[in-house]
């Protein structure tokens, strides 16, 4: 069986698993492709920085015939930007929603959920964030959209590293009640859920600890007596139930040292407060100290949180842990740069709700994809692995896109890392072979009048 086979027999299952899993809604008797053909093009599509349905039309024709060789469903004649614009648009969200997170976790990574509780470093944490569009402001008089436009609010499992659930919404104050009509969609049993201040409302909490979920989540002023409750529990000398930790890291020209206390709820709270706020279990603290290696100043800050999660006393690395989870929660604003500055996602000009939640979808398959492949590749000489600009100019070849796809579905690097094409672009660099061959030093014969013989040969020849 050649590479060919190797690559398209994991890409067709996958193909067949869409038709029968996802709704086409399209009249069978008038469709010239298949619905799994057009989204598998649609994300190696947006894999290769295809902004738009246009240039993703461009990109199979150019790589039609190789695309061939791996996808079935394909004719003579190229899908028009148009037939890609429009199967987006007609498409149901929530079914591809929640038939790719349940491909992705289920059949291809082979974890299944138990229902022993995990460690709660092997529990999975669930970020829940949301992200404008800006393109889809509108500054027209009398439309409610007017300074606003819509706002993404997902589920990012960092176990999994795809978007579980997400949901398009009208204002940021609506992202509280999107994340509570999410979690039915998702299995939230032993997951950690973390979220920004203004989504930390009593029905947000109640909603997680009712799907047997558990949470990390940040408290700001705009809690008021809570907020303030907390913040004089810090201010004293922490009593012996408390578990702390301390951590410090360096770089982009600063040293960092995060200190983190945890305090059991009946130390923190007043019986009053415990009432109104049933479901918190414990308070943390996070006291920053920044160092400005130019400067020469110290920047301190403090940050708190509330947590559904008991204090463990017989486990050592507990307070660790929950700053683990919180540090996590940071990475979702990472993405989302990369999803408006390498993807284009924030210029999504468009009005159709069902278009903006599958087209950000598959968006956000192709950087997963991506970033699974950057985080594997191994670094240069500086401690650097290639870029998300440099990955996706190596997938306008549709080979390429398909080794990457099949690395993050297998969860096997050695797909991308046996692509000669990468070599030939420089992406990755070939390991320097050393050379251990050291020529031999001719034996002197220890036999003296031999010796001179062969000392004198050389000074004939030396002489010419």
């Amino acid at each position: 069986m050649g590479i060919t086979d190797d690559l398209a027999k994991p890409i067709r299952q996958l193909q067949r698993s869409i038709e029968l899993s996802v709704v086409d809604p399209r009249n069978q008797a008038l469709i010239s492709y298949p619905l799994s053909t057009l989204s598998v093009i649609i994300v190696l599509a947006r894999m290769s920085g295809c902004e738009n349905m246009t240039a993703a039309a461009h990109f199979y024709a150019e790589n039609k015939e190789k695309l061939k060789k791996y996808i079935y469903g394909l004719g003579d004649e190229s899908p028009t930007a148009q037939t890609l614009r429009r199967v987006q648009s007609i498409l149901d969200g929530k079914h591809v929603l929640e038939y790719f997170s349940e491909y992705f976790v289920n059949c291809c990574i082979g974890i299944k959920t138990v229902d022993t509780e995990p460690e709660l470093k092997d529990r999975d944490v669930i970020s829940c964030d949301g992200q404008n569009i800006r393109a889809t402001r509108s500054t027209s008089r009398g439309d409610k959209r007017k300074s606003t436009g819509y706002d993404i609010v997902q589920m990012y499992s960092h176990k999994y590293g795809i978007t579980l659930s997400q949901k398009i919404t009208d204002k940021k104050n609506h992202e509280a009640q999107a994340i509570i009509e999410m979690l039915p969609m998702i299995n939230a049993v032993h997951c950690i859920f973390t979220w920004d201040a203004i989504n930390t409302q009593h029905k947000t909490l109640k909603a997680v600890t009712e799907a047997r979920g558990d949470f990390i989540v940040c408290v700001k002023s705009n809690q008021g007596t809570l907020y303030e409750e907390i913040v004089t529990a810090f201010e004293y000398e922490l009593p012996d139930e408390a578990v702390s930790a301390a951590r410090t890291s360096s770089g982009h020209g600063r040293i960092e040292q995060k200190d983190i206390a945890v305090l059991p709820v009946e130390l923190a709270l007043t019986k009053e407060m415990r009432r109104k706020w049933p479901d918190i279990a414990t308070v943390i603290c996070v006291n920053t100290t920044r160092y400005i290696k130019s400067s020469g100043k110290e920047q301190t800050e403090k940050r708190y949180f509330i947590s559904s999660i008991e204090i463990d006393y017989d486990d050592e690395d507990y307070a660790s842990q929950i700053q683990d989870v919180i540090l996590l929660r940071w990475q979702v604003e990472v993405s989302h740069w990369y999803l408006d500055m390498c993807f284009m996602q924030d210029r999504l000009p468009l009005r159709n709700r069902d278009y903006i939640n599958n087209h950000t979808y598959f968006t956000k398959m192709a950087f997963n994809i991506l970033s699974y492949v950057k985080n594997h590749c191994p670094e240069d000489r500086q401690g650097r692995t290639p870029s998300m600009a440099s990955l996706q100019y190596a997938c306008r070849d549709a080979e390429t896109a398909i080794r990457f796809c099949m690395a993050y579905v297998t969860q096997d690097k050695r797909y991308f890392l046996e692509d000669e094409r990468l070599y030939l672009l420089k992406i990755l660099k070939r390991p320097a072979i050393k050379d251990d061959y050291v020529e031999p030093k001719p034996e002197i014969p220890e036999n003296g009048m031999a010796r001179l013989a062969m000392l004198g040969r050389k000074g004939i020849k030396a002489h010419g």
